[in-house]
């Protein structure tokens, strides 16, 4: 593949849509979407970051209709993605939830898999390598249809946030019970739901 569609294909798949905007009363929600992948001519690419090892891999699932990129999470390895966003600026700080929905599907019809989000921010002129602050866990049954797509759903409260801070957020497949799907699970996108 050349340099000019590998550069496109991974611009197009790091780049979060915000897709959509609600203002209630003083309520601010902002949803922002990042695909997991995007194919193209047989080749996937991710614009999540990756680490060294434990990462899943890009993959291209192509049906008789439908081609889609997703990132294929091994159900023995705790691996991880991450990326970061920059809090709001009228971001209001304690007690704001926010709300991770992993889509994905796997070809298991029996078990669970089990999903964790960790997150840390780091304010303008402190270190961007900050220690995980807040940890959030969902455990969601597969269905009995193979490769159906399941929506799994994380909310916790962010430690350490204010506004205009850089958000860093760490999602993986856990190992430890009752993630006893026996099957990788194809993550094809992170939806991220932001209160303010």
């Amino acid at each position: 593949m050349g340099q000019l569609n590998r550069a496109a294909i991974l611009l197009i798949a790091s780049a979060a849509v915000i897709w959509a905007q609600y203002y209630g009363g003083s309520a601010q929600t902002t949803y922002l979407l990042f695909p997991a992948a995007v194919c193209q001519a047989g080749s996937a690419a991710t614009g999540f970051s990756l680490p060294a090892t434990d990462a899943p891999e890009a993959i291209c699932s192509e049906g008789s209709n439908t081609l889609y990129g997703s990132l294929k999470f091994s159900a023995d390895a705790q691996q991880q993605i991450q990326t970061h966003w920059q809090n709001p600026p009228d971001w209001t700080g304690a007690a704001k939830q926010i709300e991770i929905v992993a889509r994905w599907a796997t070809t298991a019809t029996i078990g669970a898999v089990k999903w964790r989000a960790e997150t840390t921010c780091a304010a303008a002129g402190a270190t961007l390598d900050p220690a995980w602050q807040s940890v959030g866990v969902t455990t969601t049954g597969v269905p009995a249809q193979a490769n159906a797509a399941v929506d799994s759903t994380i909310a916790l409260t962010p430690a350490g946030c204010s506004r205009n801070s850089e958000f860093f957020l760490r999602f993986s497949r856990a190992t430890d019970p009752p993630n006893n799907a026996e099957a990788a699970a194809n993550l094809l996108w992170l939806r991220i739901k932001v209160t303010r």
